[in-house]
This record gives C-alpha cells, sequence and structure tokens, in this order.
C-alpha cells in the first residue's frame, strides 16, 4: 500500500526548512521477504546476496521497508525530495525502524539515497537486525529509467585505450563475455552474464561474472566473484575473490578468498592472507608459508600452523547470478514525435516537418535555388521539386526555410544513395532528427537527437549534442557557438521542448538521446549498429538497437545502451575511446529515456526504482 506522510509535504520550502525530522507512515509489513527476494538483488561494492538470503526478521523488515520507501518516493514532488538532507530521520510507526537520508536528491539523475535499520525481538534471545542502503531513481511517468551507466547486450572486447572518467559510481553491465585488454582505466565496477576476462596491467574496481573470472598479466581487482570459478594467473594483488565453485591461484597475491569450492594454489610465489575454502585447499607444499589463515574442509600438501577446518558459515553464502537489464529499441516508436522525418520518396527527399515554431506542419522536399542575393540557396524545405532538386515551388526562396547550414551557402548538407543518408555540414537546425535508412553523421557541430532505422556511423571531425544536453539557449533562443550561428535558424524551435514563458526547457525524456538506432519490420529487426570514429564526440545517451562500437578518437559524454536485438557482431572498443560522465548539465537526465512512442512532456505523475542495494 502506499504510504501516506503524516505531516504536510507541500507547505512552503520555510516551513521545509525548518523541519528536521520528516515523518511518514510507512505501514502495511506484512509483505514477505519471499516477495521482495523476487523484486530486487543485492549488488555493490560489497555484496552480491540476493534478498532470498535473508534468513532472520530483521531482514525481512528492512526489505519491506525498502519497498515502502519506494511507494513514498513514487508520490513525492521533486521540490519535497530536494529539501531532503543527508542524515535527516525520516520516523515511521513502526518500532524499531530507523530511516534516514544517504544520499541527497539530485534533480539532474532522479537519484536520491537511504539507509534502513531495523530491529527485531528486541532484548530478546533471538533479537536480530539488518541494515540496507538503497539508491532510488525517481522519473517523470512516460518514461524508461536505464538500470546500468553502460548496458550491452552482447560479448564485447575493449582492446584500445580506454578511459573512463568521472564513473566512480558507473554501473558497467554486460549480457554476454567481457574481455579487456590493451589499456582499460577507470572502471570502477563491471557485471557480466558470461565469463570476464582481465588482462595487461588494468585494475578494475569490482567485478561480477555469472560464469568464470580470468585474471591474467599484472591485472588485479579489488573485489573479484563469479558464479562457477575463478582463475588467477596475474602476478598482481588482489583484494577480496569469492566464487561458488574453484578459486586456481597460479600468481600474484589476494587478501582474501572465499570459495564454496576448492582451491589449488599451484605458483610458489603467491601470497594470500586468508582463505576460506567448503572444499580442498591445495597448497605448492608443506614448506609453503606465504599465508596468514587456512580454513578450509579440507587440505592437501599444506603446512599445519594457522590451519583449521571450522569454515565460517558467512564466507560460504552462495553468490546469486545477476541479471542484465536492457531498454527495447525501435526506431518506428518515435517517428511521431520527431521534428522532421527524411524518407527518399520518388527519387526525392521528402521531409515531413511537425512541432517547428515558425514552420507549417505538413510535408516539404529538400531542394535548391539558383544563386541570388549573394548567396546560395541549399537545403530548403519546398513545397515542390523537379529531377534535378530544384525547388519549383514556391518559385523565389522569399517565403521558405533551410534545415541547413552548410560550410558555405553554396553547399548543402543532407544527401542519399543506396539507402544510406549523409550528413555533412557546420550544422542542422535544432530538432529531433528521425531518418529511414543507414545514416553517416560526418563534419560539423549538430544540436539534435537523431533516431534513424538503420545503422549510424560518425566519422571525420564531428560533435553532437542531445537536446537537453546542449540547453535552453541553443535549442529555442538560436545561442550556437559563434562559428555555427546562422540567421537562416532564427525563430525555429522545436515546440515539445522549449518553454519560452518560462525560458527553460520542458521535460521531455526523448531529448536526453543524441542517437538511437535500429527498427523492426513486424517481427524482424533490423540495423541498430552505432559505430563511432575519427575524431568523434558525442554529448547525450546513446541507444543502438544493436551493438555499440568505437574507433578512432571518440569520447561519449554520456550512458550507453545497446540492445543486442540485430544479427551483427559483438560490441568493439578499440582506438583511444573515453567514457566522461563528468560535469554533466542539469537538463540532462542520463538514466531517463522515453518510453515507446516518445515523451511530449511531463504529465506530473512519476516512477521510482531502485537502481541497488547494499547490507551495511
Amino acid at each position: 500500500m502506499s504510504p501516506r506522510p503524516l505531516m504536510d509535504m507541500t507547505r512552503s520550502s520555510s516551513q521545509r526548512g525548518m523541519a528536521t525530522t520528516v515523518v511518514m507512515l510507512l505501514t502495511g509489513m506484512a509483505i514477505t521477504v519471499t516477495a521482495m527476494g523476487m523484486m530486487y538483488g543485492v549488488r555493490s561494492a560489497q555484496e552480491q546476496l540476493m534478498v532470498s538470503h535473508a534468513t532472520v526478521s530483521a531482514e525481512s523488515k528492512a526489505w519491506s521497508a525498502v519497498e515502502l520507501v519506494r511507494l513514498y518516493l513514487k508520490d513525492t514532488a521533486s521540490a519535497d525530495l530536494s529539501a531532503l538532507k543527508v542524515g535527516q530521520m525520516v520516523s515511521t510507526s513502526i518500532a524499531d525502524l530507523q530511516i534516514k537520508v544517504s544520499l541527497p536528491y539530485n534533480a539532474s539523475t532522479g537519484m536520491i539515497g537511504f539507509t534502513v535499520s531495523a530491529i527485531t525481538n528486541r532484548g530478546g534471545a533471538s533479537a536480530s537486525s539488518a541494515t540496507v542502503e538503497a539508491i532510488y531513481v525517481v522519473g517523470a511517468a512516460g518514461q524508461s529509467l536505464l538500470a546500468s551507466t553502460i548496458a550491452l547486450s552482447k560479448a564485447t572486447n575493449m582492446s584500445g585505450s580506454i578511459n573512463f572518467i568521472g564513473a566512480q559510481n558507473a554501473r558497467f553491465s554486460v549480457d554476454g563475455d567481457v574481455n579487456l585488454g590493451g589499456s582499460v582505466s577507470g572502471i570502477s565496477y563491471i557485471e557480466a552474464n558470461g565469463d570476464i576476462v582481465i588482462g595487461g596491467g588494468i585494475q578494475v574496481g569490482e567485478v561480477f561474472a555469472n560464469k568464470s573470472l580470468t585474471v591474467n598479466g599484472s591485472a588485479s581487482t579489488t573485489k573479484g566473484s563469479a558464479i562457477t570459478g575463478i582463475k588467477i594467473a596475474s602476478g598482481g594483488t588482489q583484494g577480496t575473490l569469492k566464487t561458488n565453485g574453484n578459486v586456481s591461484m597460479e600468481n600474484g597475491a589476494a587478501g582474501e578468498i572465499n570459495a564454496i569450492g576448492n582451491v589449488p594454489i599451484t605458483g610458489g610465489g603467491v601470497r594470500v592472507n586468508y582463505v576460506n575454502s567448503g572444499g580442498t585447499v591445495t597448497c605448492p607444499g608443506t614448506w609453503w608459508s606465504s599465508y596468514t589463515f587456512i580454513n578450509a574442509r579440507g587440505t592437501s600438501g599444506c603446512p599445519t600452523a594457522n590451519v583449521s577446518n571450522q569454515v565460517p558459515a558467512s564466507t560460504l553464502v552462495a553468490l546469486t547470478p545477476i541479471t542484465v537489464k536492457t531498454v527495447k529499441i525501435d526506431a518506428n516508436d518515435y517517428k511521431s514525435s520527431a521534428n522532421y522525418i527524411f524518407e527518399y520518396v520518388g527519387g526525392k527527399i521528402r521531409v515531413t516537418v511537425s512541432g517547428i515554431n515558425g514552420i507549417t506542419d505538413g510535408i516539404f522536399y529538400l531542394g535548391k535555388y539558383g544563386w541570388q542575393n549573394n548567396r546560395g540557396y541549399n537545403d530548403f524545405l519546398c513545397a515542390a521539386v523537379d529531377a534535378s532538386g530544384n525547388c519549383t515551388v514556391p518559385a523565389l526562396p522569399t517565403s521558405v526555410r533551410t534545415i541547413c547550414e552548410g560550410q558555405s551557402t553554396s553547399n548543402g548538407c543532407i544527401s542519399y544513395s543506396n539507402g544510406l543518408w549523409k550528413v555533412s555540414g557546420k550544422s542542422l537546425a535544432p530538432g529531433v532528427l528521425w531518418f529511414d535508412g543507414n545514416l553517416s553523421m560526418e563534419n560539423g557541430n549538430y544540436y539534435n537527437t537523431v533516431v534513424a532505422t538503420g545503422n549510424i556511423a560518425t566519422t571525420g571531425s564531428h560533435k553532437i549534442w542531445s537536446l537537453n544536453f546542449a540547453g535552453y539557449g541553443v535549442i529555442c533562443e538560436n545561442s550556437y557557438p559563434s562559428d555555427y550561428k546562422t540567421n537562416d535558424f532564427a525563430g525555429m524551435y522545436p515546440l515539445a521542448f522549449c518553454d519560452k514563458s518560462g525560458t527553460k526547457l520542458k521535460s521531455n525524456a526523448l531529448g536526453n538521446i543524441a542517437y538511437m538506432s535500429g527498427a523492426y519490420n513486424g517481427a524482424v529487426f533490423s540495423g541498430g549498429t552505432i559505430k563511432e570514429g575519427a575524431s568523434s564526440e558525442i554529448f547525450g545517451t546513446i541507444m543502438a538497437g544493436d551493438v555499440f562500437l568505437t574507433d578512432g578518437s571518440s569520447t561519449v559524454h554520456g550512458y550507453i545502451n545497446a540492445a543486442g536485438q540485430g544479427s551483427a557482431g559483438n560490441n568493439d572498443w578499440k582506438g583511444s575511446t573515453t567514457i566522461d560522465l563528468s560535469n554533466l548539465p542539469s537538463t540532462y537526465n542520463p538514466a531517463e529515456t522515453p518510453s515507446a512512442g516518445g515523451s511530449s512532456g511531463n504529465s506530473g505523475a512519476q516512477t521510482a526504482t531502485v537502481k541497488w542495494t547494499r547490507y551495511l
């Protein structure tokens, strides 16, 4: 049931500022731990337990409260959430339940955090306690929330110079195998539904594999977890290793090993502090002494000092497989939300315009006029064009608009040939662009959300800012940088994004997306590859229906989702690739994407989901 606030959360800001305690009624604690175990998995830098492992009533009580806080957030305005401070207590009507704010509300990402501490049977012989931290994402209705910062639905290979910036809390999820080679830096957490192999000198904060984990070269991880087994061939120093299977130590060092299976230690130079094994620990020989303590059901070839067959049960709790979630992608769902729809019909480029200030909604054709008035006229929206692309209606360029800023007025921006669109110029008019076919985005600076039914590739010196990333001034006031500003776009702005009276962007999740690719024709999916190459920089979320590829010198400022719906190969990142999640503007909410059919604005309702949880 929905929680009911005991105090008016809609009071003035001055009244809110005086409140030191927020009070809400959390009832309906009959939600069982089994039901909660179906809803949330504990995935963090500290634990990989599911709620189904909760065996004491305190854990059940805490997890029920996690859900009730989510219901509270769902019904609470963002302004009230912004008033909550870190450490602020949330009073409830339930005895021995403590809730407080652990992460302040971020209006840009929608994230807010709470710690929930529960005690049952206080003072009794069966007293127990549990504390859970939960991070939530609150978003507007009509939007989908990306579960991970980067979610890729096929095997992923990183072989170039890959650098993550500002990704301390980023969640990197892969529905397949992962191979980290080359030079990869800045990954704090990565999980995979398959095997994970880390090589070279790569250092990763935390790793979780539904299958096996292999660490080679001099690579290391602070915490490595794998369902089926772990192999350490690296000369580096590992932190904590945990598996339902075996841990094979061939080289290097580890702080702690927790294995339900066996732990064969084959390298004489291996150093381990603590080993906990539900099977047999095999040592290099009785002479080997590079350990602090061994707890195992059995040993083979090991010394007898500091060895016990009493294994703490808490070290052998089974890991639960993770589930990688991605968002289904179909460019056709967003056609009706586009401002400019590009289709090649009867040998002509047809553009359907909708929702642009200064242009009447309707069907136009891209055409040109001859040189006049000391300028060229290319890529204008004409009612009719001839076979050579010359505008015939209207006859003169006095009452028509262009959507192209070419390198000069003598140059156009948009061309089509054999199923491939090419865009190359200085810029295009702001708005949502939708292309039927494959798309090559080349030289220029663009302030658009771009959707294509086929594949998308970037080449040349290319930069793009999604509508929300670019902000109000650029999108709504024609405030392009000086080298790209043109009076040809004056007064042309997307109505669904611009609140002119409030001088701000309207809430519209579609504007978070820079590129989206791939579409269904019935049950058959095609396209969906996004390849960022040459010298490209993307500011906004990438939504690839199949795979995301990088090459050359490329940078992404935003989230990445590759849904793996197509028949292309795997995700392959090479060259020099940077994922920079620092200094994102407040108008860009990377976790929000529109639900199918696009987003025309915020209806006022909102959603709240649990992004991640952990035991404390």
